[in-house]
């Protein structure tokens, strides 16, 4: 086999296998290299792992979906908490509107019981109505009915089944010709 130099990278002759390939090397880093010098800079090449490249890909589409989802939730939470204020506000204005209304069902009440009154009626009647008392009280009776004594009064009240004059009277007055 002979020694021959196999040409290599643009014309640079490559020395032959086993040979001093050493010496060539050094020779080679020492030299300054004209080629790198006028040449333009190339860009850094890097191996893709595709498998790689579509786990951050889907790394990062999972990171935004979260994100925007955490801002979702905060947006809706701030959404519920505005209703559900609102919705205490109104509350509080209906207790308040309950409350008022009671205390004026009292004071209506309160007027009704007072008005009521035998001496309030009595009252109203002379004042404002112009009602004046009797002189003396007339009593009629009606045929056929017994006038009640304050003894009958008395034994009626302690004896519950003890007809009453009222009773009577009524008995007379549903018989109509």
């Amino acid at each position: 086999m002979s020694a021959r130099a196999v040409p290599h990278e643009r014309g640079r002759p490559r020395p032959a296998p086993g040979r001093d390939r050493a010496r060539h090397d050094v020779e080679r880093d020492l030299r300054p290299d004209l080629e790198q010098r006028t040449r333009p800079p190339r860009p850094e090449l890097r191996i893709v792992d595709e498998a790689g490249r579509r786990r951050r890909r889907r790394l990062k589409i999972a990171a935004w979906l979260v994100g925007t989802f955490g801002v979702i939730l905060m947006f809706g939470a701030a959404v519920i908490h505005v209703l559900l204020t609102q919705s205490q506000f109104q509350l509080e204005r209906i207790r308040g509107e309950i409350a008022a209304q009671q205390q004026e069902y009292e004071e209506l009440r309160l007027q009704v019981a007072r008005l009521s009154a035998p001496e309030e009626v009595v009252k109203v009647a002379t004042n404002q109505l112009g009602m004046v008392a009797p002189e003396h009280t007339e009593y009629l009776l009606a045929p056929g009915v017994a006038l009640a004594t304050s003894e009958d009064i008395a034994a009626a009240d302690g004896n519950p089944n003890a007809p009453a004059p009222w009773e009577e009277m009524k008995a007379l007055l549903d018989r109509r010709p």
